[in-house]
């Protein structure tokens, strides 16, 4: 049994539980379930380069002749969240550290925390999937979705929308954008990367700031575009809120937060007193009152979107 053992470890065998693949706070860069390729932030990028090239050719086509439009939507939900495994795998990078089950004397390796580089292109990857370009729904797309007929319910595999009967635009923007951050945002990874941060890691102040420059404080853009923007601006608002109060955050982690929240608080006022935009001006106004009670600030830490795993698997 230890040479077998011995043998895998030097062919570069991994065995990594499926509990702490699983774990939302999960960390081993190898260690996820139902993502691609042998380098995470590569995959993500060819995944993403698909999911483009299979909306651009999104349509009725989609669907058998004779079936409901509105059945489009249906097919709709996992063609755009075609990246939410990679996406996942991805975030784990950020405050992650490779590890083994090592025994006394086996010679494997114990932990060694992810270089910086490594979690900082991380991190970068999964901004870019949370920017208006990679989450607008082109509008032919939103024109061929009408309310469904009377016989067909909605249902969980569907986005959740606010929009009544007809199709929401910006709910499959919102859940593509909830997601990451709901991992981004775990408590184990925000309380670990103050810790990493001290040794050389990927500081929570740093990702903190470039979440906020990707967003927050971006140049503003038009039409659903902004929508988007705006919108994703408001979730990571309310990642930010839920976590200056998480009592299962470290000391240090809460007060990193707190410390963001307050500079954002800061860069609002001053932009709402010289914004004309009244879309802008009403963004601030709202995010302000919410700053106000972090209490109300309820993350769906990944509820929000249509089941996916188990795959292949026909039983709730």
């Amino acid at each position: 049994m230890n040479k077998i053992l011995t043998d895998a470890t030097k062919k570069g065998l991994q065995f990594i539980s499926d509990r702490d693949a699983r774990a939302p706070g999960g960390l081993h860069p190898q260690a996820h379930l139902w993502d691609n390729g042998a380098n995470a932030v590569d995959e993500l990028k060819e995944v993403m380069k698909v999911r483009s090239k299979a909306l651009s050719q999104f349509g009725e086509r989609d669907i058998r002749p004779g079936t409901p439009m509105a059945m489009l939507e249906d097919v709709l939900v996992p063609v755009y969240l075609y990246h939410r495994y990679q996406i996942e795998a991805v975030t784990k990078l950020v405050g992650g550290m490779n590890y083994t089950y090592a025994l006394r004397g086996d010679g494997q390796l114990v932990t060694a925390a992810l270089p910086r580089k490594v979690q900082s292109e991380a991190l970068d990857a999964v901004i870019d999937c949370i920017k208006p370009q990679a989450l607008v729904l082109p509008n032919n797309i939103v024109s061929l979705i009408p309310p469904r007929p009377a016989g067909y319910d909605f249902s969980k595999e569907l986005f959740k929308k606010r929009t009544g009967l007809s199709f929401d635009a910006l709910a499959p923007a919102e859940t593509a954008a909830d997601l990451p951050l709901s991992f981004l945002f775990n408590s184990e990874r925000l309380s670990r990367m103050v810790q990493f941060e001290a040794n050389g890691g990927l500081g929570l102040s740093d990702m903190l700031e470039r979440l906020l420059e990707a967003t927050w404080k971006s140049s503003k853009k038009d039409g659903m575009y902004k929508l988007v923007q705006l919108q994703t601006e408001q979730i990571l608002l309310t990642y930010l809120l839920s976590s200056s109060i998480d009592e299962n955050l470290s000391f240090p982690a809460r007060a990193a937060v707190q410390k963001s929240l307050a500079d954002l608080k800061t860069y609002i006022e001053e932009q709402k007193k010289t914004t004309t935009d009244t879309q802008l001006i009403g963004q601030y106004t709202l995010a302000l009152e919410r700053m106000k009670a972090p209490e109300k600030a309820k993350p769906t830490q990944h509820a929000a979107i249509p089941p996916g795993a188990p795959i292949g698997c026909d039983f709730e």
